[in-house]
């Protein structure tokens, strides 16, 4: 029998026919992960350039909703009243802030454009000045108002568990400020209100996910898109400021949002 097997290892009859299937089949494998490799990259490039359609259209939003007053935030996860001296009587109006309807609109807008369905998550970061130190960033509140709208009307546990991880905007650490907060502007400005010659500028943060469809290895082998797995799910972020142009009255400037 040993005689028997050396002579096989020893035979050189077909050997090149298994060289042949065995580069075929290395050729395969490599033109498989190239393939899936340059799909993923694709389809994330389009989702960043429909992310960032989606966060420059919302923030320019002026020609496209009504007016909004403070009680739409409430729809949201909103924690303040935008009123002055927190009277009911004098609250703001303004496109700035945002509704759960606006939210569905955008996630149907990307779904369009990536001509599949999208998950979105839309945050927002306001800096509310004390009227007694205007402009003084450590006597200001930061709060924050978000919105989610998902394909189905339902995100998937994995984006959902995404959107709920994503930095806090208000977060701080080491005594400094985040770097949201930091990002906001402090636009100068003739103001209506005494001794407030400026207004810090809202931020949005508006996130996109898919899921990974293009990838072949999770149509064949991993169709649960775990964080953990390979090619989860793709997200991506963009980051604006608010362009206001808020007041029914022309004239006058963006509201100033005290605390």
């Amino acid at each position: 029998m040993m005689t028997n097997l050396i002579k096989f290892i020893n035979n050189k009859k077909g050997e090149l026919s298994i060289e042949f299937a065995a580069v075929v089949l290395l050729f395969l494998v490599l033109i498989y992960i190239a393939y899936d490799t340059y799909s993923s990259i694709m389809l994330q490039s389009k989702l960043d350039r429909t992310t960032y359609t989606v966060a420059s259209l919302f923030r320019e939003r002026t020609n496209l909703y009504p007016i909004a007053d403070e009680e739409l935030g409430s729809s949201l996860s909103s924690e303040f009243s935008l009123c002055r001296q927190s009277t009911s009587s004098a609250c703001f109006k303004t496109y700035e802030l945002f509704d759960q309807n606006q939210v569905n609109q955008m996630q149907k807008l990307a779904t369009n454009l990536m001509n599949k369905d999208v998950s979105i998550n839309i945050d927002s970061l306001f800096i509310l000045q004390n009227p007694l130190s205007p402009g003084i960033i450590q006597d200001a509140k930061f709060v924050t108002t978000s919105g989610f709208s998902c394909a189905g009307g339902t995100c998937s546990s994995e984006i959902k568990n995404y959107f709920n991880t994503l930095p806090k905007m208000t977060a701080s650490s080491g005594g400094s400020y985040s770097a949201f907060v930091e990002m906001s502007p402090f636009a100068s400005r003739v103001s209506t209100q005494k001794n407030i010659k400026g207004r810090w500028v809202p931020i949005y943060r508006v996130n996109v996910c898919i899921n990974n469809d293009e990838s072949l290895y999770l149509k064949l082998f991993n169709k649960t898109r775990l964080d953990s797995d390979f090619l989860p799910n793709l997200c991506s972020e963009a980051v604006v400021i608010s362009r206001c142009n808020s007041i029914n009255d022309a004239t006058k400037d963006c509201p100033i949002y005290l605390s």
